[in-house]
């Protein structure tokens, strides 16, 4: 029970650190911009986390590798949903319907399968990843990727979503 204590202090801590945003940043008029950067940041904080701890053979670095390449993933899926005006998700469950639904109304956004993918580094690097600690270096990096080609995925939907925006 002490492990798993110590943990949720750390991932309580960890994630208060990261999710932090600019005082007086207001939802709309360019936060999608502002959670892109944020994400790509983080993706960054997670491949030098990755790097270190496959350095030092260190689990619990892996284990914060992950975690940093789930939040980039997260901050990503909310540019999407804050460009396309129904604003970020609340909570996992939120964010997954909102998704759903925008995929549902935009064969362009569909095509790109954010739900899925958002959902799929949702299992391997939160849950497995980060709290179950079973992903090896090898499917923690593939992972850590896979972050990298949702980013770019996650920019192009919100080009698509503010072009569409403008037209409008």
């Amino acid at each position: 029970m002490q492990g798993h204590r110590g943990r949720k202090e750390y991932m309580n801590s960890y994630l208060n650190q990261c999710m932090e945003r600019p005082m007086g940043k207001k939802e709309g008029c360019g936060s999608h911009l502002t959670l892109l950067s944020e994400a790509e940041k983080m993706l960054s904080s997670a491949i030098a986390e990755y790097d270190e701890a496959a350095k030092l053979e260190d689990p619990v670095k892996l284990r914060k590798a992950c975690e940093a390449g789930w939040l980039a993933t997260v901050k990503a899926s909310d540019a999407v949903l804050e460009a396309s005006g129904v604003g970020a998700g609340k909570s996992h469950k939120d964010r997954r319907i909102k998704l759903r639904n925008l995929e549902s109304s935009n064969p362009d956004i569909a095509s790109l399968d954010l739900r899925d993918r958002h959902m799929a580094r949702m299992s391997y690097l939160h849950i497995e990843g980060f709290y179950e600690g079973t992903l090896d270096y090898k499917e923690a990096e593939e992972q850590l990727g896979k972050v990298k080609e949702y980013l770019n995925c996650a920019r192009k939907a919100v080009e698509l979503l503010t072009k569409r925006m403008q037209s409008t």
